[in-house]
């Protein structure tokens, strides 16, 4: 997923380089926020699934 950085032209160049680094840090931990809430809601829907097979017995 690619983004663009508005940065205005009265940036410094350092001051827009740290803008785009933190851009990419803010994207790289949402990534992995997601990551991780999608693998919960696996284990959450194999644990139900679980109970259901134990339940039918």
């Amino acid at each position: 997923m690619s983004r663009c950085t508005y940065i205005p032209l009265s940036k410094s160049v350092e001051e827009a380089e740290e803008l785009r680094m933190k851009e990419h840090r803010a994207s790289f931990t949402i990534d992995c926020l997601q990551r991780r809430l999608l693998a919960e809601r696996m284990e959450s829907r194999a644990a139900l699934a679980e109970v259901d097979r134990l339940q039918k017995r």
